[in-house]
């Protein structure tokens, strides 16, 4: 075999000359070597496949098993279905982004008509985003025949980095006068973004998301007559004061 592939790479062009004009024997010998090329390739692109789809698979359970050794389960049962419901979104999402990509790269590639074009892309989406939900919510569903709701809350800040708390927790620590009705909103709005981040497809996907939140975040801050910039300032001081001093850092 090994023979058969260095003398089509030697002696290609050759052989492509002969298979058009030369002896019937050449011919079936040369074209055997291509064919055994041809499947040579197929098997290597279909085994490194493999290979990626079983590192794929491992990465997402050792994820999945991370957050759901914080629920602290005490029914191997439970937790084993929580893991297979966890890695079975995580392939669900995964696959939607990808079909996602594949069919938009395709309308892309295949339409000229720019209006079109736009106009079939934003249909994709539309299914995506459909598709997405409906996965979100069987998801949910699922994880609420098998655990507390307090404990479907672990899950999801588990997937979304823990997020929602670094943020809220670091606006409240900024701007100490926040009202309790500006918290309520504050905390409504990265709830909604962590409903959003759960879908996402990487962990860059994830903060984006968030990142959108907290623009909005901002704005209404500013609006109820918060100086951002100055604020900001002020909690920079007050982080560094601490990491001055130790005793301020214990409080």
């Amino acid at each position: 075999m090994k023979r058969c592939l260095l003398r089509i790479f030697r002696r290609l062009p050759h052989a492509i000359v002969i298979i058009a004009g030369g002896t019937s024997n050449t011919v079936i010998k040369r074209t055997g070597c291509l064919v055994a090329l041809v499947f040579w390739f197929s098997g290597s692109l279909m085994a490194q496949k493999q290979i990626d789809d079983d590192t794929y698979i491992k990465t997402i359970t050792e994820r999945a098993a991370k957050i759901a050794n914080t629920l602290q389960l005490v029914d191997s049962t439970t937790y084993q279905a929580v893991l297979r419901a966890m890695v079975k979104q995580y392939r669900a999402i995964n696959s939607l982004h990808e079909s996602e990509q594949a069919e938009i790269s395709t309308i892309k590639n295949s339409l000229e008509d720019i209006s079109l074009k736009n106009e079939q892309i934003k249909q994709a989406k539309s299914r995506k985003q459909l598709n997405q939900d409906a996965l979100h919510q069987d998801f949910i569903n699922a994880l609420s025949q098998i655990l507390t709701a307090r404990q479907i809350d672990m899950v999801k800040d588990g997937m979304t980095y823990n997020l929602l708390a670094v943020t809220y927790n670091a606006y409240v620590d900024m701007i100490p006068s926040l009202t309790v009705v500006e918290k309520e909103q504050l905390r409504s709005w990265l709830t909604e973004a962590r409903e959003m981040a759960m879908d996402a497809a990487s962990s860059d996907a994830k903060h984006a998301v968030f990142g959108k939140y907290k623009g909005r975040i901002n704005n209404y801050l500013s609006e109820r007559g918060y100086n951002l910039q100055k604020e900001r300032e002020a909690w920079q001081q007050r982080l560094q004061a601490k990491s001055n001093n130790p005793k301020l850092e214990a409080q």
